[in-house]
């Protein structure tokens, strides 16, 4: 499963490999609706006033659908040539943002009419292309935090040889849409990104180094998953992960959500674990289990009282 998502009491809604998006009941575990993608799933979000769902598969345009029906109600004068793929939406509800390549998109909602584009700054290597990965807004929704793959290669003869590729996270003005700094750059990819209640922003996949800017030294930061102080550009801590299991030789981070309360950070990892993790410490606090293997999807209720994990058991 590739993501989970509930804006409701009675059910969340799945997306995954067999190119679906569900509608299910939790009190009693039935599917309630099924509406099929042209491909694998990029994007999948419900508007704040919980009315909509909307979707993309990889490489393709916006679907959305009314979420009590399930009857699709995507504008007809909706660009059909616009690739999009990780969706969020500012705290506000008023813009919808959505990734793909080196371009975010800041979609006004409901309307659906784009309002800017912000485009990523080219790998310093070239040739070479970035791929937004994840994109976090602030709590204010002044500030937008982008992650993404950059990678590099040689052309000889029209063919592509030596990709290699490392992690940037940057920081932009939502409302003008332009670039503030590089908040970061990892030697791995990192995987995603989320600001916490106070506006500080955790960072999941690896370490890596605050760039030095204006005066200030470069920084280095380790470890998967660290807090840091985007307005500020500095480290303030890491998150101290539980041992492994018991015979697990690799361990990587899947996918991240913070509790509406803002107090605690749930991760899970392909080992089948999610760790909740005391934002204001940065220690794990309670493990779950049951999964098998990866675990790519987790979401909150509405009311905070579900965690709801979906993984590729």
């Amino acid at each position: 499963m590739d993501r989970a998502e509930s804006r409701r009491q009675d059910g969340p809604l799945t997306a995954g490999g067999d190119h679906t998006v569900r509608w299910w009941d939790t009190s009693t575990g039935r599917e309630v609706r099924t509406v099929h993608l042209p491909g694998f799933l990029a994007g999948l979000a419900i508007s704040p006033d919980g009315k909509s769902v909307l979707a993309t598969a990889y490489e393709g345009p916006l679907r959305t659908w009314d979420l009590a029906t399930g009857r699709e109600t995507t504008p007809a004068d909706l660009p059909r040539d616009k690739k999009v793929g990780a969706l969020a939406f500012t705290p506000d509800g008023r813009h919808l943002l959505s990734a793909s390549g080196p371009h975010v998109s800041i979609w006004d909602w409901p309307g659906l009419k784009l309002a800017r584009t912000v485009e990523l700054p080219k790998p310093a290597k070239q040739p070479g292309e970035n791929a937004c990965q994840a994109v976090a807004v602030s709590p204010d929704g002044r500030w937008l935090v982008t992650v993404a793959e950059r990678y590099w290669y040689r052309e000889e003869k029209g063919l592509r040889f030596g990709y290699a590729a490392d992690g940037v996270a940057d920081l932009w003005n939502l409302q003008t849409g332009k670039r503030v700094r590089r908040l970061a750059e990892g030697q791995g990819t990192f995987r995603s990104t989320t600001f916490t209640a106070d506006g500080q922003l955790v960072l999941v996949g690896g370490g890596g180094i605050i760039p030095a800017e204006g005066g200030r030294a470069a920084a280095e930061f380790k470890g998967e998953m660290n807090l840091l102080d985007p307005l500020a550009a500095r480290w303030l801590r890491s998150f101290i992960s539980p041992p492994p299991t018991p015979g697990v030789t690799i361990r990587y981070t899947g996918a991240t959500v913070l509790a509406p309360d803002g107090r605690t950070l749930y991760v899970s990892y392909n080992t089948g674990e999610i760790v909740g993790f005391e934002v204001a410490t940065g220690q794990p606090r309670r493990t779950f289990s049951g999964h098998r293997g990866y675990v790519g999807a987790l979401g909150f209720n509405l009311s905070g009282r579900r965690l709801i994990s979906g993984g590729q058991d």
